[in-house]
């Protein structure tokens, strides 16, 4: 089976860390893997070595995609409907007249709603043709998965926006054991990063964008707020894309802590100084829909994880294997944190108890075995509704 993934951005994005590794596990299992980016090839080297083929969307249009065999893609994956992806995966299944499948990680339509500023409503007024290209339109994303040939899901919630009798399979997000062990903090980077000894310490990977800007801002002002208990940094991996603090930057800039972009390999090296981990958030029509992919990363380092009670927190226990927030406001992350560093064994047993739920059930080579039965069943339906017009009519011939 050939596959090639399309994604949305360069190898610098949270999804380009999934599908490099499921690519990656694909290969092993048997598959022959292409991914294609906008651009960007090179940007692979901050995950590691592929062993799969890059390319970029020029290169791939212009030439096509050809694989080891020789052969063109069985499939294409789409990750996500994202229009620079659904333009690019529409021409490539044409050229090579092979079917698709899409990737769902997002309630697409609240994240391009908060991005330009509408509401859902609004966002359906709006012409396709006034969408940027790194967004989607309600109706276009609708058309798209129609005409798939399956859909692929991040959390089982985003089940609802496929259309019926389209083949499904929920994918979760996992981690590299190598990387993100329970192994204790490096003290040369605690020092590296001037924090001194006694002081605390939460670590966010992420991005800030609009549609969590709110909850970026939660998470700055809860550690602003615990620092007058208690010394704390927050340690802050990521870009913004969004000024999420605005008036309140010049207050909460001294508890923070900022590391430039990092190549994968050291990410869980940062992730460890953590004595508290902290996915901001809160029920809704934006966190039920997602998976941040930090939360498999967070909780196999044994560091007891603050989340929302949303998405993956449906699925774990409440300080037993994580603290869940309720409406996840600045005071409430602040009353958390305080709480797990005023606890000694509430961390440990937290902790201990979001890495066994990680161990269990986050793995690349298990959600790549998953995808390849999934590509097998989709690619089957699509030849029995293929063959069944030709064999109601040989049926038809004979009873005439």
């Amino acid at each position: 089976m050939n596959v090639a993934f399309v994604n949305y951005h360069d190898f610098t994005s949270n999804s380009a860390v999934h599908i490099f590794n499921l690519a990656n596990e694909l290969v092993d299992l048997g598959c022959a893997c292409a991914v294609c980016v906008p651009n960007g090839v090179e940007t692979i080297q901050s995950l590691g070595i592929p062993r799969f083929e890059t390319l970029d969307f020029p290169t791939a249009i212009k030439h096509g995609l050809r694989f080891p065999d020789g052969g063109p893609p069985t499939l294409i994956h789409a990750w996500t409907p994202r229009e620079i992806v659904r333009r690019t995966t529409d021409d490539l299944a044409a050229r090579h007249e092979c079917p698709f499948v899409v990737h769902l990680e997002d309630n697409e339509d609240v994240v391009a709603a908060e991005h330009l500023g509408l509401s859902p409503d609004e966002l359906l007024r709006v012409s396709p043709r006034g969408i940027p290209s790194h967004l989607s339109h309600p109706a276009r994303t609708h058309a798209f998965l129609a005409r798939a040939a399956g859909v692929s899901v991040i959390i089982d919630s985003l089940l609802e926006f496929v259309p019926a009798h389209t083949p499904t399979e929920v994918i979760w997000p996992a981690f590299e054991p190598e990387l993100f062990g329970p192994s204790p903090p490096d003290p040369a980077l605690r020092t590296k990063l001037g924090i001194p000894p006694g002081c605390s310490v939460v670590v966010y990977t992420g991005n800030a964008h609009a549609a969590n800007a709110d909850e970026m801002r939660s998470l700055h002002l809860a550690v602003a707020a615990v620092n007058r208990v208690r010394p704390l940094k927050l340690v802050r991996l990521g870009r913004d894309f969004y000024n999420f603090l605005g008036s309140v930057r010049e207050s909460v800039e001294p508890y923070v802590v900022r590391v430039e972009l990092q190549p994968r390999a050291r990410v869980g090296d940062y992730v460890r100084l953590a004595d508290v981990l902290v996915q901001p958030g809160r029920p809704g029509s934006f966190n039920d829909y997602r998976f941040p992919s930090k939360l498999p990363e967070f909780l196999a380092t044994g560091r007891p994880v603050i989340l929302p009670d949303a998405n993956i927190g449906r699925y774990l226990r409440n300080e037993q294997e994580a603290i869940l927030l309720n409406n996840g406001d600045a005071l409430e992350i602040a009353a958390a944190v305080e709480r797990l560093l005023a606890d000694a064994g509430l961390r440990e047993r937290v902790g201990r108890g979001g890495r066994a739920f990680a161990t269990a059930n986050f793995s690349w080579r298990r959600s790549a075995e998953r995808l390849k039965v999934f590509y097998a069943h989709a690619l089957e339906r699509l030849s029995a509704n293929a063959l069944a017009p030709a064999a109601a009519e040989q049926d038809r011939a004979s009873t005439r």
